[in-house]
């Protein structure tokens, strides 16, 4: 199981590495990434190791958190 989470982060890192700018912008995406933290935090009382996993995922949201469009979904 603890693999499956690690390949979720390591997925994700490579996902905002790829995409770039759009990534960052996108209110779906925002939302996801809050979402996927969250559930982390939570599984790191049983999974500890993740703490290190977790450090590129909070990088990448504070990115997020300085970019000006990340509040307005994109569709509207």
């Amino acid at each position: 199981m603890l693999n499956h989470k690690r390949c979720v982060l390591h997925f994700v890192q490579e996902w905002a590495n790829i995409v770039g700018v759009a990534f960052k912008e996108d209110y779906t995406i925002n939302a996801f990434l809050e979402e996927l933290q969250s559930c982390v935090m939570d599984d790191l009382q049983d999974y500890p190791s993740l703490k290190d996993d977790i450090a590129s995922l909070d990088s990448i949201l504070t990115a997020q958190k300085g970019s000006p469009n990340n509040k307005c979904p994109l569709y509207i």
